[in-house]
């Protein structure tokens, strides 16, 4: 190889090289917009985060909530079950009473008619 093909090489290189440095080397411009993206995007990331933050403080919030409600309605049917209990044993109570009020009705009836007669008997024994 001789020194003119070496240097003219070199040359080539060189300008080969000083193109696609231009092309593959962001311009001022370009590294600008992309600095101005970067940042975009970043900012846009930072949102994102704050509110995911948020999210799940409220998601938090609202499984206290949902385990406060739960133990309420754990509560309320215990004491329906009280209730229900408490009104079975009225109504048992209740037809127990009205069979004794049936009954004492019925031997008020038979007393009142045995007083009638013991009332009849009386006036008929005074008669005599």
């Amino acid at each position: 190889m001789s020194m003119i093909e070496l240097i003219g090489g070199l040359a080539a290189g060189c300008v080969v090289g000083y193109i696609a440095k231009d092309k593959l080397s962001p311009t001022s411009d370009s590294r600008a917009a992309g600095k101005a993206e970067i940042e975009q995007l970043y900012a846009e990331n930072e949102k994102l985060a704050k509110r995911n933050k948020e999210l799940e403080r409220e998601t938090e919030d609202l499984l206290t909530e949902l385990q406060k409600v739960r133990r309420s309605a754990k509560n309320d049917s215990g004491d329906l079950e009280d209730v229900e209990d408490k009104l079975d044993s009225a109504l048992r109570e209740i037809k127990a009473l009205r069979q004794q009020n049936d009954t004492l009705v019925a031997k008020t009836k038979e007393y009142k008619a045995a007083c009638e007669s013991l009332e009849a008997q009386l006036k008929a024994y005074k008669a005599k």
